[in-house]
C-alpha cells in the first residue's frame, strides 16, 4: 500500500490482439490475500518494515507470461527499486523465489 490505501483493479484490453489464458477463479485454492500473507511471513514483512512501509505491494496472476509460476507478489520501494519478489502457486501455496 502507498499512503495507507489499497488499490484493486481488473483490466480488460481492447481490441483483443491475442488469446490470453482465462483464469478460472473456481479452481484457485490460494487467494490474493493468502498469497500476500505467505509473502509477508517469508521475508516480505521484514523488507516492507525496512523502509518504514514506504513501498507499494502488488499481487497478481498473469498465466501467459513465460515466467508464470502463480501469484506474483512484488514489493517496490518508493524510488522504484524492487525490494522483494516471490511467486506462489495458486493451487498448492508452494513458494518460488525467482532469480
Amino acid at each position: 500500500t502507498r499512503g495507507n490505501f489499497v488499490h484493486i483493479n481488473e483490466t480488460e484490453y481492447y481490441p483483443k490482439l491475442v488469446d490470453w489464458t482465462p483464469i478460472d477463479l473456481e479452481k484457485i485454492k490460494v487467494t490474493a490475500e493468502q498469497a500476500f500473507q505467505i509473502a509477508e511471513k517469508n521475508g516480505g514483512k521484514v523488507k516492507r518494515q525496512s523502509v518504514q512501509n514506504g513501498c507499494e505491494v502488488s499481487v497478481g496472476l498473469a498465466p501467459d507470461y513465460a515466467s508464470y509460476r502463480g501469484w506474483e507478489v512484488i514489493y517496490i520501494n518508493n524510488d522504484g527499486t524492487r525490494l522483494f519478489h516471490m511467486q506462489i502457486d495458486p493451487y498448492t501455496g508452494k513458494i518460488h523465489f525467482p532469480e
